[in-house]
């Protein structure tokens, strides 16, 4: 029996792989308020979201992102529900000068790479997205740079893994143990031995992995807060996935818009404040005047897991056990990056020979010690 810590898109993701190779799968979940599946948007972006110091994430999200369209595909079929997967390009829009260097910086970085990214004068951004505020100065447009509905997808994950023999409980854990090289997992009046630990538990890895071997991974909480509005005029729809300084906008199905996401280091206080709801509707009003006649439906917020150098931790926790696996630390990645995680953990597993971009994402980069 492998157990996984975690029932969120990746460790869902992490759990149906595995059943589909034969393995016997037991999630355990606190089901805590605030996680990072709640303020995410779903998108998939690799390339608006690549920096030039993050080259093996950038190859990683890439990787991942070939994986999507026959993921979600299968997903939606095998489920029977929609996971809101869009074909869709984005365009990472410019409001001053300031910001159009900016943008000729990552155009040419990604030009480098053998990327093919066009730069659009105003007339042309306006051209394609007319709803767009005036004051724009000038944009990137990507191709292929796609989105899914987050909740859909988690609904979806978590009926097929019930659905093929998988169990799912919600437990509170108290600490992991080592014993004789094997894993164990404590609870209140439990223990349960394991063949494998996978830890998914997003920004709450590093509680779990420190209350229970001391052990401090370079993991902490940024929390995010995101909203979704709702039209049901087709003049005031939006055809791209939109990136500004501040805010992106994800166009869905039935008229509806979701904004994302602050960013900030708060420890784990999940309450909505005013100063989040006006950083988003203020940038978002600023961008695109029109959505001020959008119905409000939701704000949403949760916690992402960032490391300290922005990538996540796959692998065997060596410092502890190879028994115990990482799969945390996605941070703003953990949708876009969840299929390929899935495909490194089974290959662990199996003990199959990894490829050499996915050993520079084991934990034991950060020279971890007890």
């Amino acid at each position: 029996m492998i157990f996984i810590i975690g029932a969120g898109i990746t460790g869902l993701s992490i759990g149906n792989e595995l059943l589909s190779n034969g393995f016997d799968v037991h999630i355990f979940d606190h089901f805590i308020d605030g996680e990072a599946t709640l303020a995410a948007v779903g998108m998939l972006a690799p390339l608006i979201e690549a920096k030039p110091y993050e080259e093996n994430l950038l190859d990683l999200m890439q990787e991942s992102k070939m994986l999507w369209k026959e993921y979600s595909r299968k997903i939606s079929t095998d489920s029977k529900i929609d996971v809101g997967y869009q074909e869709n390009s984005s365009i990472l829009v410019a409001n001053d000068q300031d910001e159009i260097q900016k943008l000729m910086f990552k155009k040419n970085f990604l030009n480098k790479l053998g990327f093919k990214i066009d730069y659009l004068e105003k007339k042309d951004v306006l051209k394609i997205e007319p709803l767009l505020s005036d004051n724009i100065q000038g944009a990137l447009f990507c191709k292929h740079q796609d989105q899914v509905n987050p909740i859909s997808l988690k609904k979806a994950l978590q009926y097929l893994f019930l659905k093929n023999g998988g169990k799912i409980t919600k437990k509170k854990i108290l600490k992991l143990k080592i014993i004789k090289n094997k894993p164990f997992v404590c609870f209140e009046n439990d223990v349960y031995e394991s063949h494998k630990i996978i830890i998914s538990a997003g920004a709450w890895s590093y509680k779990l992995l420190h209350n229970s071997f001391n052990l401090s991974v370079p993991i902490k909480p940024i929390k995010g807060v995101s909203m979704r509005l709702k039209t049901n005029k087709k003049t005031y729809n939006i055809r791209h996935n939109l990136w500004f300084n501040n805010i992106y906008v994800a166009p869905r199905t039935h008229g509806e818009l979701v904004i994302g996401a602050t960013e900030e280091e708060k420890g784990f206080n999940n309450n909505l404040q005013v100063g989040e709801i006006y950083y988003l509707t203020k940038h978002l009003w600023e961008s695109l005047p029109f959505t001020e006649n959008y119905e409000l439906l939701a704000f949403n917020s949760g916690f992402r897991p960032q490391s300290f150098d922005g990538a996540p931790l796959i692998g065997e926790l060596d410092v502890i056990s190879k028994n115990i696996i990482c799969a945390f630390g996605h941070f703003r990645h953990g949708i876009l990056l969840s299929p390929i995680t899935a495909k490194i953990i089974l290959e662990i597993i199996k003990n199959e020979k990894r490829e050499e971009l996915y050993q520079k994402f084991l934990p034991k980069r950060f020279n971890l010690k007890i």
